[in-house]
């Protein structure tokens, strides 16, 4: 389950993902396969994703993935996707990012912490693109649900 998951990371030489949470699990497949999998099950797709997320946000380089609709749980890379040093967190699960010399502590809400080699600013950066994505959603689903209830007073249905 993606919302278990803080961060995963690749091991090129082993050809395996290690995904960390409250248990540490190693999977034999590389972390945008995995994220893949995760968004087939809602009905989505990487690609998909990061179509919607440049369209939305204007960027083109390290795009986050909205693996959970419901829960709107975004992985983001921190290098980019197919450098196979990239660390993919999991922005929901974030309470504390902290600079310590030239990398960042993130810390998460199951109290596990993660020295990242990439400045503080760049994490931040990433979680407030996935913050502004999640609003932009919530944003189109009231603008929707509005639309739909003026149409059934309009027709005389309550």
């Amino acid at each position: 389950m993606p919302f278990l998951i803080d961060y995963m990371t690749y091991n090129h030489g082993l050809k395996q993902s290690t995904l960390y949470g409250p248990t540490i699990s190693y999977v034999f497949l590389k972390p945008l396969e995995i994220l893949e999998l995760w968004c087939m099950r809602y009905g989505t797709s990487v690609s998909g994703n990061q179509k919607a997320m440049k369209s939305a946000l204007s960027i083109s380089q390290k795009i986050p993935v909205l693996v959970h609709p419901i829960q709107q749980i975004y992985f983001f890379p921190t290098i980019s996707a197919m450098d196979h040093q990239c660390i993919w967190i999991n922005a929901k699960n974030i309470i504390r990012v902290q600079s310590i010399h030239c990398d960042t502590l993130i810390t998460f809400s199951d109290q596990h912490t993660l020295r990242c080699p990439i400045g503080k600013r760049t994490i931040l950066k990433q979680i407030q693109r996935c913050g502004l994505m999640e609003q932009s959603i919530i944003q189109q689903l009231r603008l929707e649900q509005s639309s739909i209830l003026s149409t059934l007073k309009s027709i005389n249905i309550r």
